[in-house]
């Protein structure tokens, strides 16, 4: 038992940090780092109960998706040759530079 609290305790400081890595690589890494595998089969944790756990703690990391299309969309983290060019629909006529 103590293994798999080991990886529990590890598993969610990891999950805050990395939260753009997935929740399946997460658990395999830190599996793959506090596990020895002398230990017994029953000592290992599960490995899709960590995937839960660091889901859960990422939940509350990711922004919200918009609900509507009146939102900001900050440009500063666009790169600067991102792709920009003039488009028209049949109801109006927009210029994504501005």
């Amino acid at each position: 038992m103590l293994t798999t609290t080991k990886v529990k305790v590890t598993v969610k400081p990891q999950a805050m940090q990395d939260f753009f890595k997935s929740a399946a690589t997460i658990g395999d890494d830190v599996i793959m780092d506090k596990v020895n595998i002398d230990d017994p089969v029953p000592s290992l944790p599960v490995p899709s109960n960590l995937v839960h756990a660091v889901n859960r703690c990422q939940q509350n990391l990711r922004l919200q998706d918009p609900a509507d299309l009146n939102f900001d969309l900050t440009e500063d983290f666009l790169p600067a040759d991102f792709f920009r060019k003039h488009y028209k629909t049949s109801s109006l006529t927009c210029d994504a530079n501005g």
